[in-house]
């Protein structure tokens, strides 16, 4: 009986203070937002001439993907941004306690925050949003958006490249007198399973037009591994291989054949780079110029299987001294020639997109 009536005046209690909290909410934003004394479309200062203090932290989200055709990044950022507005400030002992409150964005003055040149929806904030107020009046509130930035991409050591993408925030409603970001941080997540992983986020803050914009730059590596396996492999297994035609005997009928069937397959890989680049790069991936060449090469060693084809069938005759040279000797210079051509270049190639 004696524990039933503590736990009953403990309820009681705790109804009360509940009770008592919710009134003391209701008292504060009452005078917080007196229609004399508040009014969101000006930007709260005591004195004009002070300037409103931004600070923001960018963190990366969960995924992250990058439009190579378009040359657009897609990712989620999450922006935690505080400020200071001198006409939400309260004495927390006068409202029982209450040291914060939570508010809809719409109901204070907020720094307008956009992405410059961003690839559809450039402005962060929304009326939904929820802000923190706390009694010192720094007002706080935490933006999950997803960006679509354009991002100039550097594609020469492709698919071993490193990309660096940036995006601008700047505020629509305040210039460099009125709003002052005073401090950027960054935070980076391990984004796992994409085709993308983040190295860094670096942010730095400079002046436009007299408004305070900050930079923000997001450096990514590719995972190569798709491309090695299907790609990259392949092409240096059949590069290596090509002069092999050289071996076959031109009676055979399948010399000319096998050299023209290889010749078409680099056609086949430079389509396959071609629908994965952008198409209006500044620079030039060392992989595509790697297929064009060995596809030039491809071509003089089917000109050759032609022509050693084509002297083996000639009749034996005196007067020309190039037949004195038989066309097996003539295949085995040109295997040995261009095998070690072909394994120069490809390894040249690969220390240099690697390294």
């Amino acid at each position: 009986m004696y524990v039933f009536k503590v736990l009953l005046l403990l309820l009681m209690s705790f109804r009360l203070s509940e009770t008592a909290r919710y009134s003391d909410q209701l008292k504060l934003v009452s005078y917080l937002f007196n229609n004399s004394r508040y009014d969101r479309r000006f930007r709260p200062v005591i004195n004009l001439d002070s300037l409103t203090e931004l600070s923001v932290h960018v963190d990366s989200g969960n995924s992250i993907e990058i439009l190579e055709e378009s040359q657009i990044m897609k990712t989620d950022v999450w922006l935690t941004m505080k400020w200071s507005d001198a006409l939400l400030k309260w004495n927390s002992s006068n409202y029982g306690g209450l040291s914060q409150i939570r508010l809809k964005v719409s109901d204070v003055w907020y720094p307008d925050m956009a992405i410059k040149f961003a690839v559809g929806k450039s402005k962060l904030f929304s009326d939904d949003f929820n802000v923190i107020i706390t009694y010192d009046g720094t007002v706080e509130i935490v933006i999950m958006t997803d960006l679509k930035v354009r991002c100039i991409l550097d594609i020469m050591k492709f698919p071993f490249d490193e990309q660096s993408c940036v995006f601008y925030l700047s505020a629509l409603n305040a210039n460099r007198q009125e709003l002052l970001i005073t401090n950027s941080t960054v935070g980076v997540k391990d984004v796992g399973g994409g085709q993308w992983k983040i190295l860094s986020i670096k942010s730095a803050k400079f002046l436009v037009s007299n408004i305070d914009m900050l930079n923000v730059t997001i450096n990514v590596k590719r995972h190569p591994s798709f491309y090695i396996i299907y790609i990259v492999v392949p092409l240096i297994a059949t590069a290596q291989i090509n002069p092999v035609v050289f071996l076959i005997p031109p009676n055979s009928g399948e010399k000319v054949s096998t050299a023209v069937t290889i010749l078409l397959s680099y056609s086949v890989y430079l389509n396959i780079i071609s629908s994965v680049l952008p198409q209006t790069s500044d620079s030039i991936s060392i992989l595509s110029l790697y297929i064009a060449s060995v596809l030039v090469l491809s071509g003089i060693y089917t000109f050759l299987c032609v022509l050693i084809v084509r002297l083996s069938t000639i009749e034996n005759e005196k007067s020309t001294n190039i037949r004195k040279i038989p066309p097996s000797l003539i295949d085995l210079i040109c295997f040995i020639i261009f095998t070690i051509l072909i394994t120069a270049f490809t390894i040249s190639i690969l220390m240099f997109i690697c390294f």
